[in-house]
């Protein structure tokens, strides 16, 4: 019995020690996390810009759909450039709201994603380089991670998943521009 004591008594400590640790490193981790990939274009700049900022051809590339999809996409006024606004319903996802907040012709166009229901908003940027045979695109995600420990933790480890949904929202813009399937 003292025996089984004691290795609880071990194991309870241990997990202290761990939890401890794990605040203790949170506070020199920074508080957002930022995932970017960059694909090359073989499509002119404006058509690229183009391209990205009307938000009704979003819906040919994004993820979100695939997020939830039972999503609906209802758009407030423009669909295009500084903003534009539109929201992604879902049964299982809830409402996502996309924003274009800012867009610098031949440089970059910067849009929110935030939920509704949740405080946590995604900090989003479309950088365009005009090259000679072709379009360097970068998309970035900044997220907010707060001051929680957790959340700050998991920052460490988002680069791969997000990534991977970054690259292949990259690769069907890619398609549509260099095919020429899209609504524009």
């Amino acid at each position: 019995m003292l025996i089984l004591y004691k290795i609880i008594k071990g194991v309870l400590w241990f997990f202290v020690f761990i939890s401890l640790a794990a605040i203790v490193i949170s506070f020199f981790l920074p508080t957002t996390a930022t995932v970017e990939r960059s694909i090359q274009i073989n499509s002119k700049l404006e058509k690229v810009e183009t391209y990205l900022c009307n938000l009704k051809t979003w819906e040919e590339w994004t993820s979100l759909k695939q997020v939830d999809s039972t999503m609906q996409v209802i758009y407030f006024g423009q669909t295009s450039g500084n903003g534009a606004k539109a929201i992604y319903k879902g049964k299982t996802s809830g409402d996502l709201k996309l924003l274009i907040t800012h867009y610098y012709a031949g440089a970059s166009m910067e849009f929110e994603i935030s939920h509704e229901k949740k405080s946590q908003k995604v900090i989003g940027k479309f950088e365009f380089k005009d090259k000679i045979n072709f379009t360097e695109l970068k998309k970035v995600y900044i997220m907010e991670l707060g001051w929680n420990p957790i959340s700050k933790l998991f920052g460490l480890l988002i680069d791969k998943p997000i990534g991977e949904g970054l690259n292949i929202e990259l690769k069907a813009i890619k398609k549509n521009l260099e095919n020429n399937i899209t609504r524009l």
